[in-house]
């Protein structure tokens, strides 16, 4: 325990200390204060478990120095020490809270039963206090209020675990993730109950607060649990130091937004945290990494527009410029391989992209085949227009010859497939072309014409005005 004695009387002081220090060697650690007023000032430097206290001091009287400051720490038991007469401010003090009170100078006796009986209350207490312990975690994180449990300042470490799988597998795994999890801590580890927390994140990832590092464990207990999920998930995860549960929320946090991070990890292994500090491309790779999980999220809920959205974001950003194959490692290819349910082979950030691309369609078309294959076809126009959407291409999408595409195309519209993407083309190109920020050669390649002759001549055709013209124009305006 940290005791501190507070005596005006050094003598009484150094006795009690000496006291202590023979019954229960150095097990505790003893401070002392010569005054109210010095009092004040160490308790505002740390905490402490067990105060004796002199009742009769001077400037300040010991019990009005306790009353001030007790509510402040809770944590903190009192002993009163006393002489002969002065029964009825022990009265007070016990009134106060004091857990007892000692007669100047202690008996030996005395102060050993005292301080037993108190290290068995406090054990209870903390017992008690323990039980309470996950079910107050899971609370602090649904409300993000975790100020009940400000009183824990030991040493706990924090674990995610992630599970990247195909989407149809991903809640099977996590929850037997969750339950090899909680087996292994009751039983191989022998964990009390009211020592760790299990709880799961928003997106099903798995968290442990648990006190003291158990890292070294906890990649022995993946190796040997999920060793066979390898081949088609990708089992990771983070550890984190936290001195006391007061910093759950910060750790919790940070951990969210490193979380993309996990992609450049090792399979069934878990990294700490404190391991970013020294990566000096940490940014760039948190970036990129968060763009391609939203394309997978899109991918996965079939958000065309969004997915088109990120795809354009990713291939113009320039956080990474230079840097894609570095970027791109072994690690990050099987990762998305594995939840893409495809096999990724090239480190270059375009191929990677067209093939991602390609992917989304088939599964696109895969799932709703009762849907009009026109209007499947306008749809694809609609987000892919910058690339080859020419009918032969179309044919070879959707799996039909391109006369026969040519032809329902005008039948079921009343207009020319080519006439509909060039429609779709130049409102694009409308668009990039009233911002000014780009030339007409850069317009007319974000829509998909490698000649600016002739995406000059289509456009005039369809607006009466040349790209020029038509900029001139909004100038003007």
């Amino acid at each position: 325990m940290d005791i501190l004695i507070v005596d005006d009387e050094r003598l009484v002081r150094l006795t009690l200390q000496s006291m202590i220090e023979e019954i229960y060697g150095d097990k505790n650690h003893i401070s002392q204060a010569g005054s109210a007023g010095e009092m004040y000032r160490m308790l505002e430097k740390k905490t402490f478990d067990l105060v004796f206290l002199d009742i009769n001091m001077p400037q300040k009287q010991g019990l009005d120095a306790m009353e001030q400051v007790k509510d402040r720490y809770r944590g903190t038991d009192w002993c009163v020490l006393t002489g002969y007469g002065y029964f009825e401010y022990v009265k007070k003090a016990l009134k106060l809270g004091a857990k007892g009170y000692l007669l100047k100078p202690p008996d030996p006796d005395e102060l050993r039963e005292f301080i037993d009986n108190l290290l068995s209350e406090r054990q209870e207490r903390r017992k008690k206090e323990r039980g309470y312990f996950a079910e107050t975690i899971r609370k602090g994180i649904y409300l993000d209020d975790f100020s009940e449990l400000e009183y824990l300042d030991e040493q706990y470490y924090l674990y995610t675990f992630f599970v990247d799988v195909k989407e149809e597998r991903r809640r099977d795994i996590y929850q037997n993730l969750y339950q090899c999890l909680e087996r292994f801590l009751n039983s191989q580890l022998n964990v009390p109950a009211d020592e760790f927390a299990l709880f799961t994140g928003a997106t099903g990832e798995v968290y442990l607060l648990i006190l003291g590092e158990e890292r070294g464990r906890m990649n022995s207990f993946l190796k040997l649990r999920f060793h066979e999920y390898t081949e088609e998930a990708f089992v990771s995860g983070y550890s984190a130091r936290l001195d006391g549960v007061k910093e759950l929320k910060t750790t919790l946090a940070l951990m969210t937004a490193l979380a993309p991070l996990r992609l450049y990890l090792e399979n069934l292994d878990i990294f700490r945290m404190e391991g970013f500090d020294s990566d000096p491309d940490v940014i760039e790779k948190q970036y990129l990494c968060g763009q391609l999980e939203k394309l997978t999220s899109e991918y996965l809920i079939g958000d065309m527009e969004g997915f088109n959205h990120i795809l354009k974001q990713i291939s113009e950003g320039e956080r990474w410029a230079g840097k894609e194959k570095s970027m791109l490692t072994e690690e990050v290819v099987e990762h998305l391989s594995i939840i893409w349910g495809a096999e990724f082979k090239s480190n270059d950030i375009n191929e990677m992209l067209k093939k991602m691309k390609r992917l989304f369609m088939e599964k696109h078309m895969k799932e709703d085949p009762r849907e009009d294959i026109i209007l499947q076809i306008r749809k694809y126009v609609d987000g892919n227009y910058m690339d080859d959407v020419s009918i032969e291409r179309m044919g070879v999408v959707f799996g039909v010859t391109p006369t026969y595409l040519s032809r329902i195309f005008r039948e079921k519209t009343g207009e020319k497939y080519i006439d509909y993407v060039t429609g779709i083309r130049m409102k694009k190109a409308e668009e990039l072309l009233e911002t000014q920020k780009y030339s007409i050669r850069c317009v007319s390649e974000q829509v998909g014409y490698s000649s600016e002759k002739y995406f000059s001549r289509l456009f005039k055709k369809y607006f009466g005005v040349s790209p020029s013209q038509y900029m001139r124009k909004e100038l003007k305006q």
